[in-house]
């Protein structure tokens, strides 16, 4: 598990997370950080991500390109010493004209 600022009890409240999608457009500080393993309801271990915010919620997310941000997220506050980091749950559009999630840093 990779993580940063993300204790035991928020992984136990990591079960109860809400989407990352829940709060598209939005803007958010984020205080903890963590990029773990765990199986899918077929027993298929999957990539999970999980943000914790100022105010205590989690949010998850299987998006690839969300999951290599949260990893770029931990190196960059840990590097910097930062306690929070603010950060936009911003949306682009593939070449297929799909919709993905991108975290960009405020």
């Amino acid at each position: 598990m990779n993580t940063f600022n993300f204790t035991a009890k928020d992984k136990l409240n990591a079960i109860s997370a809400l989407p990352l999608q829940s709060i598209k457009g939005s803007t958010i500080t984020i205080t903890g950080l963590a990029v773990d393993n765990r199986p899918d309801r077929d027993g298929v271990v999957i990539t999970v991500g999980y943000i914790k915010t100022a105010d205590g919620k989690i949010y998850t997310t299987i998006s690839d390109t969300v999951i290599r941000g949260i990893d770029a997220l931990i190196d960059y506050v840990c590097d910097e010493d930062l306690d929070s980091v603010d950060v936009k749950v911003a949306t682009k559009k593939s070449k297929n004209n799909r919709e993905f999630y991108v975290l960009e840093l405020i």
